[in-house]
């Protein structure tokens, strides 16, 4: 079994989008790849169905470059005179951010192609079509039930496949916000700078008057002060009421969205303790824990369908390795064994963000200043992520001497007679004993560790 490639889905497209598709196996071979599908590149049989596997079948687009499909043709034994049928088009339509001038050009081109898949009672039937040629005939899948193809949606909608995302109830917000902004954008062009005003007949330079350090030349002065002739209409003052009107509408947006401060975690921390900060987060983030379930369970539908390819794909067994202590294992599973299993899935997610892990460090600090745990314990206790540095406390502990050691060496050091008979006995070993060199160095070595404490 080749090794597993898995894409993570980025949660910012079900977000904007309402939905992500991930297909396994490209090629729907033995080979477990998982690949993301924009959602207009995916047909349904019936689109009010959310039930993936609960469709009679389903079509994915994609874009194929012309040398590829006829080299398959080929492959699949097609004539000749329908592989020359096959050629590059430039229907973009339907692929998001993608149009004909952007497209990556290939020698022949590109041209789409259908994967049509269906249920049987043997398995998954599949084919490969252009718009005028069928060039991978349909072929089965035998024992796998379901379709090589999981999704998620951001929101669940009733009668409709795709769901709904974040995004579509934020644009009327949104496009009050921006016309909030442009509105507030003209009033400061308009009334937010002083206006020149001028005698236009008493000045014979006038378009000196928007050139830096000019000289304004005036024809009659008398009896008209300067001000009378050149002045300035000062600024009109602006409301404030705009402003807050814009802050509180995409306030009260993020806060709807459950994407508040405290969610994000944009809180003080000299301001509030590890455990609050994350107490507060996760209140904050609880519309979003309809998501988060759904995320979790992309993932597991991910696993499981995992675990039936393995079944479809290995009629006569499966050979698993692991390791056993220092020894990598060979395993081969009946394929009969493969086909009864009923496996069930559980994922489980633990915070790793700065503040869970303050919490956490906080919370085994307390209970060593109270005595509950050991330093050593503390710091067995400590993830290898985190803040403190775990490494070095462990290469402090096994430097330490023993403790009931360090009691005996203590105990030394407080009789005199002892030391003297430790050292007499130690050297009188290393003496004695001369025909052991590894007895005289020990010997030697313990002698001098010794008068070295005392």
């Amino acid at each position: 079994m080749n090794s597993l490639v898995f894409l993570a889905p980025n949660t910012k497209e079900p977000f904007t989008t309402s939905d992500i598709i991930a297909q396994c196996a490209d090629d729907l071979t033995p080979q477990l790849e998982m690949r993301l599908i924009d959602k207009t590149n995916i047909y349904f049989e019936n689109e009010q169905n959310p039930d993936i596997n609960g469709q009679g079948w389903l079509i994915i687009e994609e874009r194929v470059s012309v040398h590829t499909i006829k080299q398959e043709a080929e492959k699949n034994g097609i004539p000749a005179s329908d592989i020359a049928l096959i050629s590059s088009d430039e229907e973009t339509q339907t692929y998001l951010g993608v149009d004909k001038d952007c497209e990556v050009k290939t020698d022949d081109g590109k041209c789409t192609a259908l994967l049509y898949m269906r249920k049987t009672t043997k398995g998954i039937a599949y084919c490969r079509s252009t718009k005028s040629v069928i060039y991978g005939p349909e072929q089965t899948i035998p024992g796998l039930d379901v379709y090589p193809v999981v999704g998620m949606r951001w929101e669940e909608k009733v009668g409709d496949s795709r769901g709904v995302g974040a995004v579509n109830y934020m644009i009327p917000s949104q496009i009050e916000v921006n016309r909030t902004a442009a509105r507030r954008a003209i009033a400061v062009k308009r009334f937010s700078f002083p206006t020149l005003v001028y005698d236009e007949g008493k000045i014979t330079n006038i378009a000196d008057l928007d050139r830096i350090g000019a000289n304004i030349a005036l024809s009659d002065m008398r009896d008209n002060p300067i001000n009378t002739v050149i002045g300035y209409l000062n600024p009109a003052p602006i409301s404030a009421d705009a402003a807050n009107l814009q802050n509180e509408l995409m306030s009260t947006t993020r806060e709807l969205e459950g994407a508040g401060s405290a969610a994000t975690g944009d809180i003080d921390p000299t301001q509030a303790s590890g455990e609050a900060i994350k107490a507060a987060r996760d209140q904050a983030a609880v519309p979003l824990n309809d998501q988060v379930s759904s995320y979790k369970q992309f993932i597991e539908d991910v696993a499981l369908l995992w675990f039936k390819m393995w079944v479809a794909y290995s009629p006569n067994g499966m050979l698993i390795k692991y390791q056993r202590g220092d020894d990598l294992v060979n395993q081969m599973v009946p394929a009969d064994i493969l086909q009864d299993m009923d496996i069930s899935i559980k994922i489980d997610v633990s915070p790793v963000d700065p503040y869970s892990k303050l919490s956490q460090e906080s919370g085994l600090s307390a209970a060593m200043a109270a005595g509950n745990i050991t330093f050593e314990e503390y710091v067995a206790a400590l993830d290898d992520s985190s803040s403190m540095p775990k490494t070095k406390l462990q290469e402090i502990i096994s430097n330490r001497v023993p403790a009931d050691v360090q009691n005996l060496l203590e105990a030394v050091k407080n009789d005199p007679q002892l030391q003297s008979a430790i050292s007499t006995y130690l050297q009188q070993n290393a003496v004695s004993d001369s025909n052991t060199n590894n007895v005289q160095m020990e010997g030697a070595a313990n002698a001098k560790a010794c008068n070295g404490l005392f």
